[in-house]
């Protein structure tokens, strides 16, 4: 097998603009996965992989999710540890990425417990909001306007697999509206409004979580029937999205399992 060893290789260069670019990622509708344990989720998950990409250091593990992932198309190249590196996002490479087509889940129906990012900027907190909404049992999380996009490289690492069983839509909110007609829409918010443990969640529900800086937009309080927030004891002013959204989304899962 030839490896490749040049950095203007054509698809070197895809993939470093799937890493850095939003508008790549959009256009090719393609993102990228890094490391043996992401890329074990997405062979596991039946992921559709277009190019997986590594430095000739595969273990078993490795070796037998990039078989699963060429099995069903995907195009296997070796490059030297170099190149690899110049397609990271990460500071120190893990020899194994794969570049996903971008998943295509299609919304449960009923559809009656939905989670709205509201101009959530921080790659990071996304990414940690994605996983604990798919470990509490949200069934689909909706991107509004002015939040990063699901595909960051570091939203993908923060979600650590939630992509690929958790159905994701980008929507602007006359579609949020429209799609959620008939749902209790709450507002997350810092020692405003109800004690969300006070509150019933059994029906169709949504809770918006809003930006760290600027909060939740003015749609989202329009949208909006209530605001719930979680009770703290302390003097701290408030806490990021994506620790808020995790007690919530915890407290939630449990008040829901309850009924």
């Amino acid at each position: 097998m030839e490896i490749i060893t040049s950095k203007t290789n054509e698809k070197i260069r895809l993939i470093r603009s799937l890493q850095e670019q939003r508008k790549a990622r959009e256009r090719e509708r393609l993102y990228v996965m890094e490391g043996a344990r992401l890329v074990e989720e997405a062979a596991a998950a039946g992921a559709r992989a277009r190019i997986i990409l590594h430095d000739g250091r595969l273990g078993a593990r490795e070796r037998s999710a990039v078989n699963r992932l060429a099995s069903a198309g995907g195009e296997v190249l070796e490059t030297s540890a170099d190149v690899l590196r110049s397609c990271s996002d990460t500071a120190t490479p893990a020899g194994l990425l794969a570049v996903l087509e971008w998943p295509e889940l299609a919304l449960p129906q009923p559809l009656e417990w939905v989670v709205i990012a509201d101009g959530i900027s921080n790659p990071g907190n996304l990414g940690s909001l994605m996983r604990a909404a798919e470990a509490f049992g949200v069934q689909a999380l909706i991107l509004a306007p002015g939040s990063v996009d699901a595909f960051n490289p570091k939203v993908v690492r923060g979600g650590m697999g939630a992509h690929l069983r958790l159905p994701i839509r980008m929507l602007d909110w006359k579609q949020i509206r429209t799609l959620l007609d008939g749902f209790h829409i709450w507002l997350a918010e810092a020692r405003e409004g109800k004690p969300v443990e006070t509150m019933d969640w059994s029906g169709r529900s949504a809770l918006i979580l809003g930006g760290e800086a600027a909060g939740p937009g003015d749609p989202a309080r329009e949208l909006a029937v209530g605001s719930v927030h979680i009770p703290m004891s302390g003097k701290i002013e408030s806490l990021n999205a994506a620790v808020a959204g995790g007690i919530l989304l915890y407290e939630i899962a449990h008040l829901r399992n309850k009924k």
